[in-house]
């Protein structure tokens, strides 16, 4: 799987550029792309940030991989939640949610023991701008390296 990704996770030795942006070769991004092969325009429609999309296209022409080829004995319905894991607009893609009651788990639930959250959970990302990609980051990278010293 991926080393990184990039902005979230960047890679400590980037061995290559995508649109300007330091990069390793198994970026996780291109890792799934490598699998999936590239977005549509549709699939790009909700990236709206010109540079994100920008980074998103440059990664170079990939084709879908078929999961069956990828996974030959993985069961039907773990390779239908796989893909639906790996859809690439978060608009389509399935929720934690829907994942969690897929047909895939079915054999292994027991809802008498599951429990929903009520809590709102605050992310990062709410406290900036879509336009301050770059502050996100460096916050991002500050508290990590703030968790690591820590250790």
């Amino acid at each position: 799987p991926g080393v990184s990704c990039f902005p979230v996770s960047p890679s400590r030795t980037p061995s290559m550029r995508i649109a300007g942006l330091p990069v390793d070769k198994h970026d996780q991004l291109d890792v799934i792309l490598d699998i999936k092969g590239n977005p549509s325009e549709e699939d790009l429609a909700f990236i709206n940030d010109p540079k994100a999309e920008k980074y998103v296209q440059n990664f170079g022409p990939k084709t879908k991989k078929p999961m069956k080829d990828l996974f030959p004995e993985a069961e039907p319905d773990a390779l239908d939640l796989l893909e639906q894991l790996l859809i690439f607009n978060p608009y389509y893609r399935i929720t934690a949610k829907e994942a969690l009651r897929h047909k895939y788990f079915m054999s292994i639930r027991d809802k008498k023991l599951e429990k929903e959250g009520t809590e709102i959970i605050k992310l990062l990302s709410d406290q900036y701008a879509n336009d301050d990609l770059r502050g996100l980051a460096q916050m991002i990278v500050t508290k990590i390296k703030t968790e690591q010293a820590g250790n």
